[in-house]
C-alpha cells in the first residue's frame, strides 16, 4: 500500500481544490507555500478568493487549533478557549480537501474562515489543549487537533458551496 507523506497530501489536496475552482469558471494560481496563510488565489466572477487548503489523506484532520482559535494556558488551570481569533483575514476560503484512492473518491468542502474557527472554538470536547506530561515536572501543552471530515461538518454553519464561492457547479456538460 502506498502511503502520502504529509507534504504529499498538502501539495495533492491544493491541486484538486486548484482543479474544481477552475471547473467552476476561476482562474487560479497555487502559491507552492510563498504566503502564510493562502494555498491559491482564485480570480473569476469580478473576484479574488484568497483560500487556504486544509488536506487528509485518511479522513482525519491534522492541525494545530491556535491558528483559527484563540486559547490560553493559565498556570495550574486547563486551557481556556477564548473565542475564534480575531486577527484572522475573514475574506479566506477554506478548502477542506479529503483525499481518497481516486478522483472520485475524493472531496472538497468549502467554507468560510469564520465558520471554520468558530466550528472549532465550540470545541473543548475535541481536548483542546489537553495537558500532558512528559517528563516529571514538566508540563507540555498541546493544542494538535485529529478531527474526521464528518464531525467538521457537523458543526459547520450551513453554508452550500454558492454561499462560499458566490458561484454555482455548472452541470457537467454546460459550457460556460
Amino acid at each position: 500500500m502506498i502511503t502520502r507523506s504529509t507534504f504529499n497530501s498538502g501539495q495533492t489536496g491544493e491541486y484538486l481544490a486548484a482543479a474544481e475552482l477552475a471547473r467552476l469558471g476561476f482562474a487560479v494560481s497555487v502559491l507552492g507555500g510563498i504566503a502564510a496563510d493562502i494555498d491559491l488565489l482564485a480570480y473569476g466572477y469580478k473576484k479574488t478568493l484568497p483560500v487556504q487548503v486544509k488536506s487528509a489523506s485518511h479522513k482525519n484532520f491534522r492541525f494545530d487549533a491556535r491558528k483559527f482559535v484563540s486559547i490560553d494556558f493559565p498556570e495550574g488551570q486547563s486551557q481556556i478557549v477564548n473565542g475564534p481569533r480575531e486577527d484572522l483575514d475573514q475574506a479566506i476560503v477554506i478548502a477542506l480537501v479529503s483525499i481518497g484512492g481516486t478522483l472520485k473518491e475524493s472531496d472538497i468542502t468549502w467554507t468560510t474562515i469564520g465558520s471554520f474557527s468558530r466550528c472549532l472554538a465550540h470545541y473543548q470536547k475535541w481536548n483542546l489543549g489537553r495537558l500532558t506530561e512528559r517528563n516529571p515536572g514538566t508540563r507540555i501543552t498541546t493544542t494538535q487537533l485529529i478531527l474526521s471530515l464528518n464531525d467538521i461538518r457537523k458543526e459547520l454553519d450551513e453554508l452550500r458551496t454558492e454561499d462560499v464561492l458566490g458561484v454555482s457547479a455548472p452541470a457537467p456538460n454546460e459550457v460556460f
